[in-house]
Parts: structure tokens; sequence; C-alpha cells
């Protein structure tokens, strides 16, 4: 993410579209060509919550299997603006991108002109009037992870899986996984919750604690010899405080 990130000119419009679509992926966890396409700039309002700062909220697409075929304000997720990243905070290149589209295009992603930097003009729109093709938005991040020099090809569906993963790692509940992504059970998040290396072997220390108890205690006598002989040399053995109360895993 970050040799993407670091690979956009957000003074191109290319640059620009590419870090917003980014943003938009990733903080609303979409889902299918058909949904990324049929956005437009309508469909997102920039909000202030109660503490003074700026988010911003993108209205839902009712898929076929809702009751009614309209759009309705999703309680999902919400992008917040970042101060401290200037000009590439999410809500400030979301509302630099809108600002620069065509206006006599609705839709959301449309094609960037092809000039240079220098016959942009600053007051006049960055975009044709035309929208980006399914083809192009569908390998948008196919694209951009080749132009940064990844190490793998990723697709579209990495953000969204990237997201919800991400998520899962930092401890949020499902159902709060579920209210971002769209899924209708807590059992569809299962394949992508996947355990760290850093987890596992925190969780191998933690079953070796139980397991050798007993023998770290006759370690201890013998290590306090050794602690009068070395003072420098770490301990690699660690007890309980009691047989029953094993430390919180520290990683």
């Amino acid at each position: 993410m970050s040799k993407i990130q670091e690979s956009l000119d957000l003074s191109t419009p290319k640059g620009l579209q590419d870090k917003v679509f980014l943003d938009v992926l990733t903080f609303y966890c979409n889902r299918g060509r058909e949904n990324i396409r049929a956005m437009k700039a309508e469909d997102f309002t920039i909000k202030v919550d109660e503490s003074g700062r700026r988010y911003v909220q993108m209205r839902d697409f009712l898929t076929k299997n809702n009751r009614e075929n309209v759009i309705q304000e999703a309680d999902a997720g919400l992008m917040f603006e970042m101060p401290e990243l200037g000009e590439r905070c999410p809500v400030a290149t979301f509302e630099k991108y809108v600002a620069k589209l065509n206006p006599q295009n609705p839709w959301m992603w449309q094609r960037p002109k092809d000039v240079s930097k220098k016959e942009l003009a600053q007051d006049s729109p960055w975009f044709d009037n035309a929208p980006l093709g399914i083809n192009t938005i569908g390998n948008k991040l196919k694209n951009l992870s080749q132009k940064a020099g990844c190490k793998l090809t990723y697709t579209n569906h990495c953000l969204r899986a990237t997201s919800i993963t991400t998520l899962d790692a930092c401890g949020y509940e499902a159902r709060d996984i579920q209210s971002v992504s769209g899924h209708k059970s807590a059992d569809s998040l299962k394949h992508y919750s996947k355990t760290s290396q850093t987890k596992l072997k925190i969780m191998s220390e933690s079953l070796a604690t139980c397991l050798y108890s007993d023998v770290n205690k006759d370690n201890n006598k013998n290590q306090e010899l050794d602690d009068q002989e070395s003072t420098c040399r770490p301990s690699t053995v660690v007890a309980w405080p009691s047989q029953n109360a094993p430390p919180d895993p520290v990683p």
C-alpha cells in the first residue's frame, strides 16, 4: 500500500483519481464492478461531527435482493479527515477531486484529461465528459500495483479484503465489521480472518509457559545462581506470578 500511495502524483488527473479510488474502496469496502461504475458524486456527502471533525459519508447501493431498488444513506463506514497528512488527507483529496470533475457528467469515475500539467487549468475540469469504462475500473488496482512495482499483482477486491482483514486483526467485533462490509452474517467473514505470525508466536509462548511451568520453577533457582556470576546475561525463562494466572501476552 505504501508503494502504491507513493507512486501517485496528486497534481495530475489520473493520480488524483487513483488516490480517491483507493480511499473509497478501502474505507467503504466496496465490491463489484457494477456498484463502483454506478457511483455518482452526489452519492457522497461531507459532514461534521460533534467535535468539529469533517468526514465523508456515502449512500449505499441496495442490491437486487433488497425489497426496494433505491439508494439509501448507509449506516456503514465513514471516511474521516486526517489534517496531519496535508494534501493526502482523504477528505482533502476527495474534496479536490469532486471539484475537478466535469459538471456535464454525473458519474464519479470520469476519464482523466490526457494533457500535461502545464496545460491543466486550475479553474477548469480535469476530466472529460465521459465515464471510465467498466474494464478500466475493474483493472484499476491491477495496473496500479504493477506500476508501483509491487511484488504481487492485486485486484480491486484485494482492497475490500484488506479492509476486512485489518479491522478483524484490530479486534473489532464481527457485527461492527459487517456494518462496513455489508455482509449478511458473521460466517461470511470467516475466510477473511487470518491469524498473524506475531499472534501465533504469542500463542505458542503462552502454551509453552503452561506446559513447562514446573520446569521453570527449577530453572529459576539455577538462574539466581547464574545471575550472581553474570548480571549481563538475559533471562530466557519467565515463570507465572502464580500457577493459575498466566501473564497477559505482550505483542
